[in-house]
């Protein structure tokens, strides 16, 4: 099944292929050096995957640079572009689950930290901001009150949904473990960013096709 996402993979990536490889895991760490182990066949586990796995330690040697290669749980991931991934599915064809990709009629349009929607969160907000983690110990109090004063005088701009950064300006809790909140428009997000640079760990910019 082909499923469409409208965010790159890892920021980088247009095609996710999904398998099911359960001798996969055993590759780890993914080092040229543990991989050559195999390739050499110097490394024996698994009986009758051990060419199966010598061939994918190799596979990945040579395209890491166009690849990511992730196991979780009993599902083996590839994040690659469209070539890559057309050479990792004719490859491993018999271990084949699933595909997604990103829309590639808007591919033009996805950047890094751009997220392509048919509406805007909460219908206007066109930014999310996400806080780094325990933002109460990069902020000084003068900061705190800064940043709180600005969203409170600005909630049509402004859109905190997040309990633990809600608590955390109203006082609540003298702590926020993490979170993140919608930001109206790039005057808002500009004003941001002279406040509280210190403790964005990213921003996403929505864009509406």
């Amino acid at each position: 099944m082909r499923k469409h996402h409208n965010k790159l993979f890892y920021g980088v990536y247009t095609h996710k292929t999904i398998f099911k490889m359960p001798w996969a895991h055993g590759l780890y760490p993914t080092t040229d050096e543990n991989l050559l182990k195999y390739v050499k066949g110097q490394i024996s586990l698994l009986g009758k995957y051990n060419m199966e796995m010598a061939n994918l330690a190799g596979f990945i040697m040579e395209n890491r640079h166009n690849m990511k290669f992730r196991v979780q749980k009993d599902q083996t991931l590839f994040y690659s572009n469209f070539e890559t991934a057309r050479d990792i599915l004719v490859r491993y064809w018999d271990y084949f689950i699933d595909v997604k990709s990103v829309n590639l009629t808007h591919i033009d349009k996805i950047k890094k930290n751009i997220i392509i929607c048919k509406r805007y969160p909460h219908n206007v907000y066109q930014y999310q901001i996400y806080l780094k983690k325990d933002i109460h110990r990069i902020l000084d109090e003068n900061e705190k009150d800064s940043f709180a004063q600005f969203c409170f005088a600005n909630k049509s701009g402004i859109k905190i949904t997040n309990k633990f950064i809600n608590d955390y300006l109203t006082g609540k809790n003298q702590y926020c473990w993490h979170g993140y909140f919608f930001v109206k428009e790039e005057k808002f997000l500009s004003v941001l960013y002279i406040l509280i640079e210190k403790a964005i760990d990213k921003v996403y910019k929505y864009i509406k096709i």
